[in-house]
């Protein structure tokens, strides 16, 4: 008995570790950091509110909800076109994948590199990010020398974010800038997809 119940609190134990390590998601305020993410849900919200005043809600009868609606809007139009104009200001891109293994935008801010919440890859044994100055990954060998990995995949669906490297703005003078992010899997050594990124 004394055996069954170490067991059975020991599990316990175990199960809520493994509960508080998922606590630490990302916030709505975290995750409109990224642009590409607040432009989308901004976009929402906007149209959600717009939607409510052309088919006149029967909540907008209810005290206070439709001076609520068009605050919601008018602010929410004004954070998605500011959304509009960050992405904007940054070289941007869609992947481009032979076997449809990726598809989703990508931006590059400073030090920051965005992919969007349309991001949809395969996943794959071990999928990095990658940045390079390379113009297309598929021709010649990858990762070719000028290749830097920004780590794994973080996650095969939706907006996510990676520093970049130093060395983007201090590269020798010359050298073509880091421009091609490359989702590549190191395992199965082959290309997913790739971005050349263009203002």
């Amino acid at each position: 008995m004394k055996k069954s119940f170490a067991i059975t609190a020991s599990s316990l134990l175990f199960l809520a570790a493994c509960g508080s390590a998922t606590t630490g998601s990302a916030t709505l305020d975290d995750k409109l950091k990224n642009p590409l993410y607040a432009q989308h849900y901004y976009q929402e919200l906007t149209s959600n509110m717009v939607t409510l005043q052309l088919s006149n809600d029967p909540i907008l009868k209810e005290s206070g909800k439709q001076s609520l609606v068009d605050r919601t809007r008018i602010e929410g139009t004004k954070q998605a076109q500011e959304a509009v104009d960050t992405n904007a200001s940054g070289p941007h891109g869609t992947f481009i994948s032979d076997k449809d293994l990726v598809q989703g935008s990508v931006l590059m801010l400073g030090d920051t590199l965005y992919f969007g919440p349309d991001l949809v890859a395969t996943p794959g044994p071990s999928l990095h990010v990658y940045i390079s100055n390379t113009v297309d990954p598929r021709v010649g060998t990858f990762p070719d020398s000028s290749a830097v990995d920004l780590g794994v995949l973080q996650d095969p669906f939706g907006a996510q974010s990676y520093a970049l490297p130093k060395n983007d703005q201090d590269q020798a003078a010359g050298a073509p800038p880091l421009r091609t992010v490359v989702l590549w899997d190191k395992e199965l050594e082959m290309v997913y997809g790739f971005v050349q990124l263009a203002e």
